[in-house]
Parts: C-alpha cells; structure tokens; sequence
C-alpha cells in the first residue's frame, strides 16, 4: 500500500467521512434516539442526586443513603453514556495508522495500531438472541492477535457498502464470512457480481448430483432453470409433533378429567373449569393444524438465468415476489446445520447428526437485501441447489447430476 496514494473513491458511505485525501473517520454517538432515550434517565438521576444532596425536596424512596446513592448514580451513569457517550475511529493512511477511542464528548480512552498488523476487512454474521438484534459487524483482521472492531450494522446492505469501502481505502483483500464458507476477494475486486466472478473462473462450481431423496423438483430449460421447493422443511415436523401431545391429552387424558369431576357435582363452577381445561390444550391442536396445513401447500419457485433470479414464495394466504437482477447478485452460497457439530469432541457422532438438524438454506446476497430460501433441507440438497442455481446465473448449458 503507497500511503501518499489517495483512495479511488472520494464519497465513503455513512458515517464514515473523508477529512482529508488520506484521512478516514467515523464518529457514533449522540443522535434523536439516544436524547429521546437518555433525557428521562439523566434528569431522574440529577433530580434523585439533588433530593440526596437536600437541594430539592424529598418525596420519599428509598430510605437507605447507599441505595439512594446507588440508584441516583445508576440513573446518571445510563442517561450520560447515552446522551454524551461517543465512538471514534479514524484511518490516517499518511501515517499507516488507525485509531479507535471511546469518551463522552471527547475521547477520554483509545488504542492506536500499526496498517501493518491486519490482512483483511472482515464482513461476518451475528445472529443476535432474544436480548439484541441481528447485527454484521464489520472489522479489521489481524495478523496476530486480536481483530479490531469498526462497525456492527443492523442492515446487511450497509454493511456490505462500509466493507467494500474501507477494503478499497486500506488495500486489503475482503473476506466475506456471512455464510459458512468464506470468500475472499482483492479490493479491486470487491464490486464485481456473482457472475462476472463465474465468467473469470474467480468462483468454484461444485460438480453434485442430487441427492436420493430430494424433496426439490429441478426443471431445465433453454432460457434457463426453474427449482420448485415443497413444503416447509423441519416447521412441518415441528408442528406434526405439537399436534399429537395436544390431541393425545385430550382424546385420554379429557375422560379420566371428566370422570373425576363430575361425581362432585354438576355445579356451573365445575363445568366451566372443565371447559377452561379443554380450551387449554384445543388451541394448540387447533394452531399446530393449521400451521401443518399452512406449510403443507407452501412452495417456493426460483427461475435463474444469466438475467438474474425470480423467487416466488406461495404461503398459504399470499405470495411474494423478488427479482433479482445479475447485476445486483453478489453471491449464492448455502449454510449447513445452525450448530457446528464439527467443533465437538465426538466429531463422528456430529456429522451423523449433521442432517438431523436445522439449516439456514441457500443465502442469495444482493446489493439491496440478502435472501434465505430452502430452509430446513439437508445440507447436500443445498450443495446442489447452489450449484444448480451459479450455472445458470453462469449460462453454462451443462447441470450437476440428474434431474427428476
């Protein structure tokens, strides 16, 4: 990397912002959501603060000076970090350095590393949990030691933008790890489309039949190819399963109940409990039938041609619609189980229980979204599906294994 070059492009995506042809800087913090969140908590702190200190009258709460105290600094602590806290991270290129820190207001703490300590811009996947959402945190990867964070975007097709970016700025290769397979591209690469790549032979076409057993429908055509996928995959299972607990408490278990019952008396009271108890386990029989239902008429039918794709996703009250042109493509890849057996210690055992479980599907990435369809097939079906669906993106006449 020449650092008196100046980068190809001179409009970085937000927030990033160019303070000179060789400075990069982004700065978090502050913003409408933030005030809007913070202002209650910082003033219930100052007022609770000033209550303790006999500024303002006290209206009571807790009586203890430790726990005032701790509550009142609780308060001021949350409402300050969101009203006044601030991230900054800055790339100088003329120096070969880049600078994240962290303060209110102004920076109060920071590391500084060496360009030359990372290798590539990072573009990865974190699946969030029930406290915090689905983010892809974009960062720089070390040679040794610890990567170093830049960003953590909720929307996939910002952060693709701010890694391609920053790959460019750096001249560092991109690794895409959003899926389970990664790809690594050069910077002067990081634009191109899924099929270009495939015209160039940048990108590896897996040569699999079907699988025995596939629950897909593969039709090949001049123009093309059109996939039908059937059914829901593991949600049907899943609802046959809540399906026959429900039903088996209330075909058995309901007349021992109501044999019970009805000996201590026919009063309304019993018979309302009674009904209480049938209502209790008819709603899940009555949802998990539907929802078998529901699954059992969806479909899923995706045409690629060197054009691009169209997915048409047939649910049981609607269908959507998505085209996707070749140009917007920029990779089709497929996920395998949601756990990684591999990483267990009996790793003959996980690859035997590899197709019992749930999979995300084939990934489409686009510039405007990313796509997961097929969800819940075996991972070699996928394997195929991919590689069925990168010929035709391709043009390639010939496809993997036999059709049905």
């Amino acid at each position: 990397m020449q650092a008196s070059e100046p980068p190809h492009e001179m409009n970085p995506p937000a927030p990033f912002r160019l303070t000179s042809a060789l400075t990069l800087e982004m700065r978090e913090g502050g913003g409408f959501l933030r005030a809007l969140f913070g202002v209650p908590f910082f003033i219930t702190g100052v007022w609770l603060a000033l209550t303790k200190a006999g500024v303002l009258p006290s209206g009571g709460g807790p009586r203890s000076p430790l726990i005032h105290a701790a509550i009142a600094l609780a308060f001021l602590t949350v409402g300050g970090c969101l009203l006044f806290g601030r991230r900054w991270f800055r790339v100088d290129l003329g120096r070969a350095r880049v600078v994240r820190q962290i303060g209110l207001i102004f920076p109060l703490r920071g590391e500084e590393r060496q360009l030359s300590e990372f290798e590539a811009v990072v573009l990865a996947y974190n699946p969030g949990d029930s406290e915090s959402p689905v983010t892809w945190p974009v960062r720089l990867r070390a040679l040794t030691g610890k990567d170093l964070p830049v960003i953590a975007p909720s929307n996939y097709a910002e952060a693709r933008q701010q890694a391609e970016y920053l790959s460019r700025f750096l001249r560092l290769p991109m690794a895409d790890l959003t899926t389970a397979h990664e790809t690594v591209v050069s910077p002067e690469r990081v634009s191109e489309t899924l099929r270009e790549r495939l015209l160039r032979g940048g990108v590896q076409i897996d040569d699999v039949a079907q699988p025995a057993g596939s629950r897909c429908e593969v039709i090949q055509a001049s123009e093309g190819v059109t996939i039908i996928i059937r059914g829901g995959g593991s949600s049907f299972e899943t609802a046959a399963f809540g399906l026959i607990l429900p039903a088996f408490v209330l075909l058995f278990a309901g007349p021992v109940v109501l044999r019970s019952v009805l000996p201590l008396g026919r009063g309304h009271g019993v018979s309302l409990a009674f009904a209480m108890f049938l209502a209790l386990f008819a709603v899940p029989v009555v949802y998990a039938a539907g929802r078998a239902a529901a699954m059992k008429r969806r479909r899923i039918i995706i045409t690629a041609s060197t054009a691009g794709l169209r997915i048409e996703e047939r649910r049981a009250w609607r269908t959507r619609d998505t085209e996707l042109p070749s140009s917007e493509i920029i990779d089709i890849d497929y996920a395998g189980a949601a756990v990684d057996l591999d990483r267990t210690a009996a790793k003959g055992i996980a690859r035997a229980l590899t197709s019992l479980l749930p999979t995300r599907g084939i990934v489409i990435k686009s510039r405007r979204e990313l796509i997961t369809i097929g969800d819940g097939l075996p991972a070699s079906e996928l394997r195929y599906l991919t590689a069925v669906l990168r010929r035709a993106l391709a043009g390639s006449g010939s496809m993997p294994g036999a059709f049905r």
